[in-house]
């Protein structure tokens, strides 16, 4: 599953935001009647989109251009190990099993992981004229 991120644009400036930090807070419901073939078509968008009905709906209905990025993949599974193993230091570290650690390793692939990163959103800032 790719990040999934919302492009829009208001008089030439840009906000973009995840997925989930615009839609955390849902205290309302909508009910619409659609055609058969038109909620196919809904549903196999937000398919598309890697998010459920109500997201893609919402997202589409404020005028935002949802943008899949599949090349973050391994990155944030690169980022989430570097996390464990971060995770894990530190347990030991509180047990006293060690005092000293060199992070060299962790500051190199944490700068890849960061690298990685810009040269996405580069991509897509490049390819949505932002």
């Amino acid at each position: 599953m790719g990040v999934i991120i919302k492009l829009k644009i208001y008089h030439s400036h840009v906000f973009i935001k995840s997925i989930l930090e615009v839609f955390l807070m849902k205290d309302k419901t909508l009910k619409i009647r659609v055609s058969s073939k038109d909620l196919a078509e809904i549903k196999r968008r937000a398919e598309l989109a890697t998010c459920n009905v109500s997201a893609y709906v919402t997202t589409v209905s404020l005028g935002y251009t949802l943008v899949v990025v599949d090349e973050t993949r391994e990155f944030l599974h690169e980022l989430r190990k570097i996390g464990c193993n971060l995770n894990q230091l530190t347990i030991l570290a509180h047990q006293g099993r060690i005092s000293c650690v060199s992070l060299d390793a962790t500051k190199d692939a944490l700068n890849h992981v960061y690298s990685g990163f810009f040269s996405i959103n580069k991509k897509i800032r490049r390819q949505y004229h932002v």
